[in-house]
């Protein structure tokens, strides 16, 4: 069972003042039930109402049967006809309870609990990305290694702050969807950086250096698919990242299978609110996709497993967009893989590419 607390199931009946201040008793609102999806799946409701303490409200859920478990699992409540929306929540969920795993995070549950008594946190990512502007589709090979407070640690993985130029993912399980008001990302001061020598790039056409920058930030960039011909988007690959060791981080090799590119149907540019389905072919395991969405009001990302082959946005985050122009967007990732170097107490490699981006107007 599951408890939340919260104000505005409304007036019932049952009401008087003394009573909804002291006395626990059951609230329904005709015309308007509660729901509460998990995973997108709506959860059974054991008890909804006034909880005994003054302007707070109680709900008791069950999980229900069939959400695919994971850290990051959504959790929303929302009345029947979806026109009134609860901030959503993320919950982590484990079949017959325990630690959470999740392919989309890159660190297991395990990991956080063990960095969490650390003062700092070193931390290192390297990416492989590219994104496609129609006539070219420019990529970059790029690392970044950082030591942060562990504090920073945990908004950082789920995605709420970008702390230096390679961000995450949202670190939504698959299946479950956020949404934020306003700008989804917070910049925090840059982080110092940590050194790992020379660094080099292997691609399908030979080996280039990863020249490092001096930044702000300081990190190790590769420009790529101009000239170079290590770069292919369209078929993918198989690519290496080496470093030498430097006086911060020792020598490490990464190899990272980048995910072949998959074909969308993209919707039209009209997105409704009662839910939009998004379909693609070609997807394969150990990749997922994030379609995320945005205008002037809010911005939300769902994650889906690539084999999939479609996923319907759910109401829950389109309605609090409220209407108007905005983008839609959807990303091919990978799985982020686990890199072992000293001196880094988590690290990871992952790619993704953007193949698809579009104006539309949410109604």
């Amino acid at each position: 069972m599951i408890t939340f607390w919260g104000s505005g199931l409304g007036a019932s009946p049952q009401d008087s003042d003394s009573a909804h201040t002291t006395t626990p008793h059951p609230v329904s609102v005709s015309g308007l039930p509660l729901l509460v999806l998990i995973g997108g799946i709506p959860a059974p409701i054991l008890y909804q109402g006034r909880s005994g303490y003054p302007g707070v409200d109680q709900v008791n859920v069950m999980v229900p049967q069939g959400v695919s478990p994971g850290c990051a699992v959504s959790v929303v409540a929302v009345n029947s006809n979806y026109q009134v929306v609860s901030n959503v929540v993320t919950l982590p969920i484990a079949a017959g309870g325990g630690a959470c795993t999740d392919p989309v995070m890159g660190i297991t549950a395990q990991q956080i609990a063990s960095l969490s008594a650390k003062t700092n946190v070193s931390i290192g990512l390297v990416v492989l990305q590219e994104q496609n502007f129609g006539l070219f589709t420019p990529g970059a090979a790029q690392a970044d290694f950082v030591t942060m407070p562990e504090s920073s640690l945990a908004p950082w993985l789920a995605g709420q702050t970008m702390n230096f130029s390679i961000g995450l993912s949202p670190q939504v399980s698959l299946g479950s969807c956020v949404a934020t008001s306003g700008s989804p990302v917070f910049w925090a001061p840059l982080l110092p950086t940590l050194d790992a020598g020379a660094m080099t790039f292997t691609g399908p056409a030979g080996t280039r250096a990863m020249p490092e920058l001096a930044g702000p930030p300081a990190e190790y960039l590769l420009q790529l698919g101009f000239t170079d011909g290590l770069w292919n988007p369209l078929t993918g690959g198989k690519y290496t990242f080496g470093a030498a060791g430097g006086k911060d981080v020792g020598a490490f090799t990464a190899v990272l299978n980048f995910p072949i590119q998959e074909n969308f149907a993209m919707p039209d540019i009209q997105i409704s609110a009662s839910g939009q389905k998004i379909t693609w072919t070609g997807g394969s395991a150990g990749q997922f996709l994030t379609i995320s969405g945005a205008n002037q009001s809010s911005s939300f990302a769902c994650n889906v497993a690539a084999t999939a082959g479609q996923f319907t946005i759910p109401s829950y985050v389109l309605v609090p967009l409220g209407g108007g122009t905005g983008t839609l967007s959807v990303q091919v990732s990978t799985y982020p893989q686990p890199v072992s170097a000293s001196g880094l107490d988590a690290a990871f490699a992952f790619g993704y590419v953007i193949p698809q981006t579009a104006n539309v107007t949410y109604y």
